[in-house]
């Protein structure tokens, strides 16, 4: 079984020294000097070894034609390997990432404000569209732990032997439809982005998705200081979103009294026969009944939820008449014996039933769209009412922490001592591309750690690792290594002094982990690591692996 090589403290060389030792022009000129020997001289065959010669110089011409072409092949599949690296690779595919979504109407000015405190201007016409006036989808994801770092894929490598330390990383988009937009460069985009470090000697990044690499951007760090600090803003800002709330719960109410409101068809207003119900002819003086005088075919319904004699339609009768009581008909029935009154309405026939039917159908489809557009906007207006109630919740709670954390440094203040925290500070950029921004600190990847092993789960057979990634908590950074790494697995390393988190990913995307890689994990020629299936691994797990606090939902 093969297995990894790791040289311990083993120096990396450098590429200059590895060019200082590539003198192939000096080589080229000692095989030059060097004289053919005997056999190679051509009088040394006489004229059977010439055309033995001639033979085997021209197999050699096909030969080399041959191996240039195998190499020219070769050639391309390294090009286009290079250009399937990717810059940004997900640890775990079917895991997504929080973000923040808001629109923008390409007309107006708007600043938006995270959850975290940082703050996006977008100034109007900083948002570039072809001919729609409709708002822009503006997807924002912040990165501030080692957790949502790691599971966002973003490459943290600078170069090839050096990973970041960041103090904040964000990347923003915007479509419009679904198509991504630009930024307009004459206006362009101010963010300020709140960071969870003290910057000094922190530089500034863009990722470079063309060139694969993180470039550097200019930046302007200032201590933050929050839109809540001041008692009167929050009081305003919260004023605001109860307010807000209440004009959405109002809308919700007039929307569903708009919707009880909306007249379902009925049959009985456009004389339609009710499917059961009883009907017969019946005569009557179109002088006494004028409404009725413009129905050419035209029968009676009975029309009653009451018991009745069903009977009656086979009795004999001595008159039938019809009589109106309070925009309601009756027929009477009499004979000698007995005279019944029954309820009825009339029901149209024929050609005019039809028509009514047409007209029947098209007011049920027209009732039916109302009631969608209404329930539509209700959906909508719900959905921005849970929004409202939830950024009034977060403005409390975080106005509490503050109040709780400012109480705190006030405390300590009077004792002389001033508190400085990572949120005291913000990176101050604009950006005319989507993209992602990084405040990062660079550091040098650690040596390879010089022992022959392999990886196992528990101590069983040798397991197939396709990423190894060594976080280290000293230098808050992450190492990464394996397939779409500049390090191979192999070429694992950490620092001996520091408390180092190994995580894996097998071949088949389950997750493994060394709470405490050092010296004294390794078990003679294994390496044991704990596997999780990849259907128990989320964030909260990431961020308990790593040590750090669970975001809250």
């Amino acid at each position: 079984m093969k297995r990894n090589k790791i040289n311990i403290d083993r120096p990396i060389v450098s590429s200059e020294e590895i060019n200082k030792r590539q003198d192939f022009t000096t080589v080229m000129k000692g095989v030059k000097k060097m004289k053919p020997p005997l056999y190679k001289n051509p009088w040394f065959y006489g004229p059977v070894g010439l055309a033995s010669l001639a033979l085997l110089f021209t197999l050699s011409i096909k030969e080399e034609q041959f191996e240039e072409k195998t190499t020219f092949t070769k050639e391309n599949e390294i090009i286009s390997l290079l250009e399937d690296t990717e810059c940004i690779h997900k640890p775990i595919k079917n895991l997504k990432e929080a973000s923040e979504v808001f629109y923008v109407h390409p007309s107006k000015e708007k600043t938006v404000q995270l959850s975290t405190g940082t703050a996006i201007t977008f100034p109007e016409g900083s948002l570039i569209v072809s001919g729609e006036q409709d708002s822009v989808k503006i997807e924002i994801k912040e990165y501030q732990d080692k957790s949502s770092v790691f599971l966002s894929g973003i490459t943290m490598d600078k170069g090839a032997d050096s990973a970041f330390e960041s103090a904040g990383m964000i990347d923003i988009s915007g479509t419009l439809n679904g198509k991504p937009c630009s930024i307009n460069s004459d206006k362009p985009i101010q963010i300020g982005m709140v960071l969870t470090k003290n910057p000094d000697n922190f530089p500034f990044w863009k990722l470079d998705t063309l060139i694969k690499d993180w470039v550097e951007y200019p930046v302007q760090y200032s201590e933050y200081i929050a839109v809540n600090n001041d008692l009167d803003q929050f009081k305003k800002k919260e004023v605001q979103l109860k307010s807000e709330i209440v004009n959405l719960e109002k809308v919700i109410l007039d929307n569903k009294i708009n919707y009880s409101k909306v007249k379902e068809p009925n049959i009985v207003d456009y004389k339609l026969p009710k499917l059961g119900n009883q009907q017969f002819d019946l005569d009557f003086d179109s002088g006494d009944f004028p409404e009725l005088k413009n129905f050419k075919g035209m029968n009676f319904e009975v029309f009653t939820d009451k018991e009745y004699d069903k009977s009656f339609t086979k009795k004999t009768w001595s008159d039938v008449s019809l009589e109106k009581a309070d925009s309601k008909y009756f027929a009477i029935f009499k004979s000698n014996k007995e005279v019944f009154k029954i309820q009825v309405r009339p029901v149209l026939t024929s050609s005019d039933k039809v028509l009514a039917e047409n007209k029947f159908e098209a007011a049920i489809q027209e009732s039916k769209q109302i009631k969608k557009v209404l329930e539509d906007e209700r959906k909508i207006t719900e959905k921005q009412l849970v929004k409202s109630k939830k950024r009034l919740g977060d403005l409390v709670k975080s106005f509490k922490v503050q109040t709780s954390q400012e109480l705190s440094d006030e405390l300590l203040a009077r004792k002389g001592v001033r508190v400085v925290r990572a949120s005291d500070f913000v990176a101050t950029f604009t950006i005319t591309n989507f993209g992602t921004y990084n405040c990062d600190k660079v550091n040098k990847y650690p040596r390879v750690f010089d022992r022959d092993f392999i990886y196992s789960y528990n101590g069983s057979s040798s397991t197939q690792i396709k990423n190894a990634y060594v976080f280290d908590q000293e230098k808050n950074v992450r190492f990464s290594y394996g397939i779409n790494c500049k390090r191979p697995v192999g070429n694992l390393g950490f620092f001996k002094d520091n408390e180092s988190i190994l995580v894996t990913i097998d071949a088949e995307g389950n997750l493994g982990y060394v709470l405490k890689l050092d010296e004294f994990s390794f078990e003679k020629d294994m390496l044991k690591i704990t596997k999780v299936n990849k259907k128990d691994v989320n964030l909260s797990f990431i961020q308990k692996l790593l040590s750090e606090t669970p975001a809250e939902t």
